[in-house]
């Protein structure tokens, strides 16, 4: 995923099924490497023996460089079979493939239907795999939670909308001093049930998340992204502003040689050429409307700096500097 999780900085998440119930487990990993796959299957491997009493004795996998190494001496050591499927050929994985995207797409839909930032997107998903496992499964039309338990399947009574609106009850040891008259229950969001009478929301004031048992929901209510102020997880495109870059001439474009010192003093001098006065008629800039007129003064030919400042020509004496100035940018001096 491009957008690390809002509890942990989770990118990756990998799947587990069962073939024979099509029971699937859901684990998040912060890097697809060789040793984080190689702990999430020790950590599903004692899940699933412990609740059902059995032995993994296969796993199929893809040809991934992530299961080699370490991974192949801890399914050598406890007597695993890896199966692997062809390379690319991705029907091979066909129970994989298409619970990948049942789960994608579950839960990017529940996101955007409760206006959820993409941070949330492992609570989406973990959300959507339990939902999952409550189902008929196409395939064998069968429940996966009571072929793999071998019990009911709870009621989704105790399931919510994912997202909604819940409203915990604030303890009564939380509750600040001389806090008779403040609201008792606070406006929060709804992840997931994570027990019989308990469940996991999002603190809209710590940005953080919590549990609680005592709550009300409003699963007609939905958050808002302004909600959201100090959850930094959401990548947010920014406006950059763009320089406006003159186009450059087939000349500059062409590579300049590099002269040496050496040639360079060897290199005679160009004859430059100073010309007193005014620039020629067809080389001088228009005049502007104030020089239009002539200056009914005398003029000195050689005043001081002082004296051409404060005389009545100051402007006469500024133009005749502007237009020395622009002849020696045009001769290049």
């Amino acid at each position: 995923m491009s957008v690390p999780a809002a509890d942990k900085s989770y990118r990756y998440f990998i799947m587990f099924i069962d073939d024979l119930s099509r029971y699937s487990w859901v684990y998040f990993t912060e890097r697809k490497d060789m040793k984080s796959i190689t702990e999430k299957y020790q950590e599903w491997r004692a899940e699933a023996e412990n609740k059902s009493g059995n032995v993994v004795s296969y796993l199929q996998t893809d040809e991934g460089g992530e299961y080699e190494k370490e991974m192949t001496v801890v399914l050598k050591r406890t007597g695993t079979t890896h199966l692997t499927s062809p390379t690319y050929s991705h029907q091979s994985n066909g129970l994989t493939e298409i619970l990948n995207r049942k789960l994608k797409d579950a839960a990017r839909t529940m996101m955007i239907h409760v206006n959820l930032l993409h941070a949330f997107w492992s609570k989406a998903i973990e959300f959507a795999n339990e939902i999952s496992n409550m189902l008929p499964h196409k395939a064998t039309g069968k429940i996966p939670y009571e072929v793999f338990f071998d019990l009911p399947a709870p009621s989704f009574d105790r399931y919510k909308v994912f997202g909604c609106i819940i409203e915990p009850l604030v303890d009564e040891e939380t509750r600040p001093a001389q806090s008779m008259w403040d609201k008792r229950a606070n406006r929060h969001v709804y992840i997931r049930t994570d027990s019989r009478s308990g469940y996991e929301y999002w603190d809209l004031t710590s940005q953080r998340f919590a549990h609680t048992h005592n709550c009300t929901f409003f699963e007609n209510e939905f958050p808002s992204p302004d909600e959201f102020p100090t959850l930094q997880m959401e990548p947010r495109m920014r406006k950059r502003a763009r320089v406006a870059v003159p186009p450059v001439s087939q000349e500059e474009r062409q590579p300049q040689q590099q002269v040496s010192p050496e040639s360079r003093e060897q290199e005679p001098m160009q004859e430059i050429v100073v010309q007193n006065g005014p620039p020629p008629e067809e080389n001088r800039p228009p005049p502007h409307k104030s020089n239009a007129a002539q200056s009914k003064h005398p003029v000195n030919d050689n005043p001081s700096f002082e004296e051409a400042r404060a005389g009545p020509d100051v402007e006469t004496w500024k133009r005749a500097m502007l237009e020395e100035l622009w002849g020696i940018k045009q001769n290049e001096v």
